[in-house]
């Protein structure tokens, strides 16, 4: 059960409450697949505004600083307000003329996706929240490491895991002014165990697939290779102009022995990008495919590409500097992966060893 199916216990509280709603286009109550804005509606709450995060109330624009502006959507007769214009940050005053937000939107289990993080920063601002919680699509296992302070950012405001195995209402759990409200669902079972169909979340999060890939290769975004955006397997490629691919998947399945690494499997692949890095440019790389997912793990797939693309092409390799999602200082890399330590192990083969035995 999705948490906003327990919004008739609040109608009470909420029934003279001027409603602000944080959703998007993944907003669907099943298994009806009924739209939260038409639900609340129904039981007479009086929502005055949409609010949408990054890529806007439906997928029009691409990440990573595109912003969209405030709009009146004439299908829902709403006045729809961008949290993702210029800036990712906000105050109280975007919130004018609200009693309280209602925030029903759907995670993928990655700390850098930013839904969560804009769903804090309203919190932040003082106003009421009431957070009706969904499962988390990968469920309750966690990857990676832990996200330091010093590191904190739009992709990342608590210390999590990369895949943090936690539902929106847990990481927001805790704020004085926040209501969650739960719901009945297995917290240690993905999306296709819980027999829930996917509605893609943001432009390039197509399938379930997608999702099992992104905690680890939505790192390649803090580098010069291209990690699928502009084609229909988006995080499930990865190559660029310069590499070889016959000689990139020799390495990875050193590594893939070396290390243990399994559940996935490597094929060839090129594919020329309509948008992003190398935008009608030939990349060569390779394909994975998810053979066992209870197996797969994300991040170790991710360490043991990456480290051997930095073998084989230590000259054409780059770490892109920022800025990234509004992060002008920090390395996107470092924000992204939760410390410093991959940038700086990832040269040296024995400090790569210890990088991939304290990853979770």
């Amino acid at each position: 059960m999705f948490g906003i199916l327990k919004a008739p216990k609040l109608f009470s509280k909420y029934r003279n409450s001027r409603v602000g709603l944080l959703i998007n286009q993944a907003s669907f109550v099943q298994p009806g697949f009924v739209f939260t804005l038409d639900y609340l509606r129904s039981l007479g709450y009086n929502v005055v505004k949409v609010l949408a995060p990054q890529h806007g109330l439906f997928p029009i624009t691409q990440a990573n600083m595109i912003s969209f502006k405030n709009y009146y959507d004439e299908i829902f007769n709403i006045e729809c307000i961008s949290l993702y214009d210029g800036s990712c940050f906000f105050g109280r005053e975007r919130l004018e003329d609200l009693d309280v937000v209602f925030v029903d939107i759907q995670d993928i289990g990655a700390r850098y996706y930013t839904y969560v993080w804009t769903a804090m920063l309203i919190c932040q601002t003082g106003i009421d929240v009431v957070v009706f919680d969904r499962p988390n699509p990968l469920g309750s296992m966690k990857e990676g490491v832990i996200l330091k302070n010093e590191f904190f950012s739009f992709v990342g405001m608590k210390s999590i895991y990369n895949r943090h195995g936690m539902t929106i209402g847990d990481i927001l759990d805790g704020c004085g002014n926040v209501r969650i409200v739960d719901g009945e669902f297995d917290r240690f079972e993905d999306w296709n165990g819980l027999g829930l169909r996917w509605i893609p979340t943001s432009p390039n999060i197509p399938s379930m697939e997608t999702v099992y890939f992104y905690p680890g290769f939505a790192l390649f975004e803090a580098t010069n290779i291209s990690e699928g955006r502009g084609t229909t397997y988006p995080f499930e490629v990865f190559g660029a102009p310069f590499i070889n691919e016959e000689k990139l998947k020799k390495r990875v399945e050193y590594y893939k022995r070396k290390y243990f690494v399994d559940g996935v499997e490597f094929i060839y692949h090129r594919f020329k990008p309509t948008f992003d890095k190398y935008k009608e440019e030939i990349c060569n790389g390779l394909k994975m495919i998810i053979v066992e997912k209870k197996r797969f793990k994300s991040l170790k797939t991710f360490l043991i590409v990456l480290k051997s693309i930095v073998d084989l092409y230590p000259d054409d390799f780059k770490f892109i500097d920022p800025p990234y999602e509004y992060e002008y200082e920090k390395m996107p890399i470092d924000i992204l992966w939760g410390d410093d330590k991959l940038r700086k192990s990832i040269y040296s083969d024995s400090k790569f060893d210890e990088l991939m035995r304290m990853v979770l």
